[in-house]
């Protein structure tokens, strides 16, 4: 029966690096150790010495940590991390560690702006190495804190964004709503939106996969909190602002009287 292990005189030490490297990065490996732990603690080593038994404790406890922690780091940060021995046999060691970051697990993340039609949001995504997000992996993510007052498109063809209930109850109880009735411009609790019909209207988009590094200017405004949710009615003024803003010159302002431009002077 064949182990899987094939050596070749050549590179012997590497070769044998990469199977223990390999056996220590299984699930399987640490499965393993935890029954070897519940055995050496059910049985209570019996046939053992105390001595024996306390270096065989010793050693199952240290393997067990280095699974625990090597496992840790490739599914919670998504780093493998890796010994290497260069020149092993020829007696020049060198000892490295090369950390391979595989990116953050994947998830959904949104782009800002109502800028894009529905085939711009695909190739945006794909740009990204990533996809149109779905409606239940919006839904996901809403259960684990994510939101933004902002569509985007989705798979689907869907205009989707999530709003959290403590935010919802805050515009409730805003100022501005005894005034305007703002309190559901962010939508409702839960995911927003729906099918829309004409792929040529212009939204945000939700991509699902790996999101991009935050910068360092993205940075500073999540710590400034520049990033709190913008109503769609903000939006929409500010979305008006941008066009007249390049249309000053087409409005007629009048003067603050007959007699002067101004209430400070006559210029």
């Amino acid at each position: 029966m064949s182990s899987g292990l094939t050596l070749d005189s050549g590179n012997l030490g590497g070769q044998l690096y990469d199977y223990v490297s390999n056996t220590i990065s299984s699930p399987i490996t640490l499965f393993v150790i935890c029954i070897l732990l519940a055995i050496t603690y059910g049985l209570g080593l019996k046939t053992e010495t105390p001595s024996s038994a306390s270096m065989l404790e010793i050693i199952i406890w240290s393997v067990f940590t280095l699974l625990v922690i090597a496992n840790g780091f490739l599914y919670f940060f998504g780093m493998e991390i890796t010994t290497y021995f260069d020149k092993f046999l020829q007696g020049k060691t060198t000892i490295g560690v090369d950390v391979k970051d595989k990116g953050l697990r994947d998830q959904v993340f949104h782009i800002r702006d109502n800028k894009y039609a529905y085939p711009d949001a695909q190739a945006i995504c794909k740009a990204y190495g990533a996809r149109l997000a779905t409606y239940n992996e919006l839904e996901e993510a809403y259960k684990r804190g994510a939101e933004w007052c902002s569509y985007g498109w989705s798979d689907a063809q869907l205009a989707l964004f999530p709003t959290q209930y403590d935010t919802w109850v805050k515009k409730q109880n805003s100022d501005d709503n005894c005034f305007n009735d703002s309190g559901n411009d962010c939508g409702r609790p839960g995911i927003n939106g729906g099918y829309i019909a004409n792929p040529a209207v212009r939204f945000g988009v939700n991509c699902f996969g790996s999101k991009p590094r935050i910068t360092e200017d993205e940075k500073e405004k999540l710590e400034d909190g520049d990033y709190e949710s913008t109503n769609r009615r903000d939006q929409l003024i500010d979305k008006r602002a941008d066009y007249w803003n390049d249309h000053l010159d087409d409005l007629n302002v009048s003067p603050f009287n007959t007699n002067k431009w101004n209430e400070y002077n006559r210029s």
